[in-house]
């Protein structure tokens, strides 16, 4: 190679590198924006009502009901709840259908399946409705 194709290969290296530092730059702003604006539009569902609980917390808080049932709630294993069904149905009432492997009086582990139904009140609580074990 001679000095002009050195010069000539430096030059298109430093352009490749300027491009490459300017996408890098540009996807690190794009994802910090992306973090920094939250959505805070409250939710409606299907019945035009608003609401705020996510599907996720009513899950949590129907195993939270169905521990206080178990004879050994230290060995529970909750299905993670967004593989859970969970059905927000208005008026902040929620359906929950999953299971829990839990060990029985025997300390067998056993699969029991479960339905919860469950309101969230104003006062940031919640209310059972009905609750069935399988």
């Amino acid at each position: 190679m001679n000095k002009m194709e050195k010069q000539i290969n430096k030059k298109n290296m430093k352009i490749a590198w300027w491009i490459i530092g300017g996408c890098l730059g540009f996807v690190f702003i794009i994802i910090l924006l992306s973090s920094l604006g939250g959505d805070d539009t409250p939710k409606i569902n299907e019945f035009g009502e608003n609401y705020k609980i996510d599907e996720i917390l009513a899950c949590v808080m129907a195993q939270d009901f169905i521990e206080d049932m178990l004879k050994s709630p230290s060995s529970a294993e909750f299905q993670p709840c967004y593989r859970a069904g969970v059905t927000y149905i208005g008026d902040y009432t929620y359906n929950i259908m999953s299971y829990v492997d839990s060990q029985n009086g025997f300390g067998a582990m056993i699969r029991t399946e479960y339905y919860v139904q469950m309101r969230y009140n104003q006062d940031e609580s919640w209310s059972l409705l009905e609750i069935y074990i399988n």
